[in-house]
């Protein structure tokens, strides 16, 4: 798409580089000639015939020349005294315009390209440092799988091979502190929201199981049904009619329940 340039005698609006070079030259011819353009001049009959001849070469010369290089010769030393776009010597002042152009989008196109190659210089250098800190290697999707399969164990079962780990287990774990316990049977994950009681929450979530037996010996020490008098029956059966029969059936919080709320005293985590 061809650039555009403001029109200073059609209120600002975007003109062809054509037209706005011809409206240079009169505007040129004006001063010389001590009169004035106004608003859409070309349309008044003194300057129709002129407009017409001055458009017609800058058609020419922007199809022939970059227009930046034409508006540069015409605002240059020896352009300003330029009064018609048919001089015989505008076509060597415009190449060489040309060249100048050039030369400057050359030196430009360089320095960008020296900049550039500093630096992806840099920060290869960068990487290269932090890779040998931190012994750390990029692989590909490839090379990280066949490393992952190379962390895999097995054991023999039988006549069988049978994995005993899962080197993907923690791949689509979010960010954060995660406390893992891994026994036979099973494995526990829980997310660590507080890292700095890794060490009591550890502890704690050992002592879960203990605190499961502890629970029930105690709850096998009592009567597991104990027998309520004719006088206790009369006063109970008085209870559910006042208050409903959902008083016939009583629940109690489950042994692991119950060993989950003391882990949380334990760790701070109750709620209050």
């Amino acid at each position: 798409m061809s650039e555009k340039y403001p029109s200073k005698y059609s209120n600002g609006k975007l003109v062809s580089a054509a037209q706005y070079i011809t409206e240079m030259i009169c505007e040129r011819k004006a001063i010389k000639d001590k009169t004035d353009l106004h608003y859409r001049f070309w349309l008044q009959k003194k300057w129709q015939v002129f407009y017409r001849n001055q458009i017609a070469s800058a058609n020419k010369l922007v199809k022939e020349y970059d227009p930046k290089a034409v508006i540069a010769a015409l605002n240059s030393v020896n352009g300003k005294k330029i009064y018609s776009l048919r001089a015989p010597h505008l076509p060597d002042m415009i190449k060489y315009q040309s060249e100048l152009i050039h030369k400057n989008k050359d030196k430009t196109t360089v320095r960008k390209n020296s900049i550039i190659k500093k630096d992806i210089e840099y920060y290869k250098n960068e990487a290269e440092h932090y890779r040998r800190l931190f012994n750390y290697k990029v692989l590909d999707v490839n090379t990280r799988a066949a490393y992952k399969e190379d962390q895999r164990l097995y054991r023999k079962v039988g006549k069988k091979f049978v994995p005993v780990n899962d080197p993907y287990a923690y791949d689509g774990l979010r960010n954060g502190f995660w406390l893992i316990q891994v026994k036979d049977g099973s494995t526990s994950i829980r997310q660590e929201v507080y890292p700095q009681k890794a060490a009591i929450h550890a502890a704690a979530r050992l002592m879960e199981d203990k605190l499961i037996d502890i629970i029930r010996k105690a709850c096998e020490a009592r009567p597991s049904k104990t027998p309520l008098s004719p006088e206790e029956k009369k006063d109970w059966d008085k209870f559910i009619k006042k208050h409903g029969e959902s008083f016939n059936t009583l629940h109690y919080p489950s042994m692991q329940e119950n060993a989950e709320k003391i882990v949380k005293t334990l760790l701070g985590e109750a709620q209050p």
